[in-house]
């Protein structure tokens, strides 16, 4: 290995609206390295890889390339300077070719007329292809191929693009079975042929058949950088998760005070996601859905709520079975569901703050004469903004000046002003910093004491661990287990969830 590092980050940082989420990063890897880049969800993995890769820019800090500075201000830029990136969802356009899609913007043309050279971009595709030992018809639409060859396209575009940095972001989220092992397989060649691999994922038992060495971040903090062969998975988990983790529960209940069940579920199965999802929640209790990016956490969370309908199962209410067509059948049957994209399905952004709060009881606070009685309405929002200590200049401040803990805490207050007796709860505290997410956790707890059902969705296992009476684990469409009382143990669910 050469003395100076292929790849070397110096001291990089990055913020989100006053949230520090990279903390002055230092990161090195050589030539021909496979690295996993692991951590939990918000610990700056994926803003990392996309400051390398030129989709964002750093706040602060430094990227060199064979010790000398870079400046990328697009992944072309990148992608010019032997940097690609591989995202979970891949970058193809469904309707073109294989080949079309290789050499999209990279075109080869012949003669003065600028003809399409299709039999030379070909040569090229497959000369790239076989070195990765794969052969793949590219004449075929990309959406008629399985995944699994999509993401073989995906890596050729970067290889005949000559990358010697490839970033791959949980590549293997929606694989499985034989279609996981012909990635490692795929990662073996290239690390062979000396490109670079970062590799991020939730996977430990992936990052031990196929990584050389590991880099664990934390809230935005560089913890350690190791050979796997150093450590165990168990000190991985431990590196991961933090001392904070070993605290108290926020939720100290025995569940013995929990009532009769509520919402159950039997059978529910959706296409490849879901298969045969079956479980009870008890009224007045907080429920945790843990599951990684692809487990069918999200398929499931919208099903209850209306927003797709199962292929098979049951869901029943009280005792009672449910249909739910759309959300508004849902919201008939008393659920409130807070969505898991604040911006894009939470807020109303050109509306006050005031208005995002009452916006679901709206119909209450009218007149006769479908006018606005403002003092109802003004008693119903301050009778929220002092429930949830929502943080704002004034009533009519629009929402998107907010930050992102006091917007959701806006969306929640929305949820709870119908009353309804389950609150079905989508990644309720993604992206808003810590003190927000603290503060959510209690307000909730207190609104289950009230006697609400919560049914929390969640990737974060603090989260859910610390949070809920029980909580169950999705993984590939299925719940492998339901944890409760002192099995809420963080680090054994998460070792569970990565194995």
């Amino acid at each position: 290995m050469s003395s100076v590092p292929l790849l070397r980050a110096r001291n990089v940082s990055k913020s989100f609206s006053r949230v520090k989420v990279l903390n002055s990063i230092p990161f090195e890897i050589d030539r021909g390295e496979v690295r996993a880049l692991v951590g939990e969800n918000g610990a700056g993995k994926s803003t990392l890889v996309k400051i390398i890769a030129g989709v964002l820019r750093a706040d602060e800090g430094q990227i060199e390339i064979d010790g000398k500075p870079v400046h990328f201000t697009s992944p072309r830029e990148a992608l010019d300077g032997g940097v690609s990136v591989i995202y979970q969802e891949l970058d193809l356009i469904a309707n073109l070719d294989g080949l079309s899609n290789i050499f999209l913007g990279f075109e080869k043309f012949r003669g003065i007329r600028g003809i399409l050279d299709r039999k030379a971009m070909l040569r090229t595709a497959r000369e790239t292809l076989e070195r990765l030992g794969v052969d793949i018809d590219l004449r075929v639409p990309v959406n008629r191929l399985p995944v699994a060859e999509q993401q073989i396209l995906a890596i050729c575009k970067s290889l005949v693009h000559e990358t010697r940095i490839l970033l791959m972001d949980e590549p293997s989220a929606s694989l499985s079975g034989n279609e996981l092992e012909h990635l490692y397989r795929l990662i073996l060649a290239l690390k062979q042929q000396g490109i670079t691999i970062v590799y991020i994922s939730h996977r430990l038992e992936e990052i031990f058949q196929i990584a050389d060495s590991v880099t664990v971040l934390r809230d935005g903090n560089h913890i350690v950088t190791s050979p796997l062969s150093a450590l165990t998975k168990r000190d991985l988990v431990e590196l991961m998760i933090g001392k904070k983790l070993e605290e108290n529960r926020i939720n100290t209940r025995d569940g013995g005070s929990l009532g009769a069940p509520i919402l159950a579920l039997r059978g529910i199965s959706f296409g490849q996601r879901l298969k045969d999802v079956s479980f009870e929640v008890r009224r007045g209790e907080i429920f945790g859905v843990l599951g990684l990016v692809g487990s069918g956490r999200n398929e499931l969370a919208r099903i209850l709520y209306g927003m797709i309908q199962p292929d098979a199962g049951e869901i029943r209410v009280n005792g009672v079975p449910a249909s739910f067509a759309n959300p508004l059948q849902a919201i008939r049957s008393n659920m409130s569901y807070l969505p898991e994209d604040r911006k894009a399905h939470g807020i109303i952004p050109n509306l006050s703050v005031e208005m995002n709060v009452v916006f679901s009881i709206l119909f209450r606070l009218v007149n006769a004469l479908m006018m606005i009685r403002r003092k109802a309405l003004s008693r119903q929002f301050t009778s929220f903004r002092e429930k949830l200590n929502i943080r704002m200049q004034r009533a009519g401040q629009i929402i998107v000046e907010l930050s992102g803990g006091n917007q959701q805490k806006c969306v929640l207050s929305r949820c709870l002003a119908r009353a309804n007796d389950v609150i079905i709860l989508n990644e309720p505290t993604r992206g808003i910093d810590v003190g927000a997410k603290y503060e959510i956790y209690q307000k909730l707890l207190e609104i289950a004491h009230e006697g609400k059902t919560l049914v929390v969705f969640s990737s974060e296992v603090p989260e859910l661990t610390n949070l809920c009476d029980r909580v169950a684990i999705i993984k590939k469409g299925r719940v492998s287990s339901i944890h409760q009382g002192a099995e809420l143990e963080q680090a054994k669910v998460l070792s569970e969830l990565l194995v």
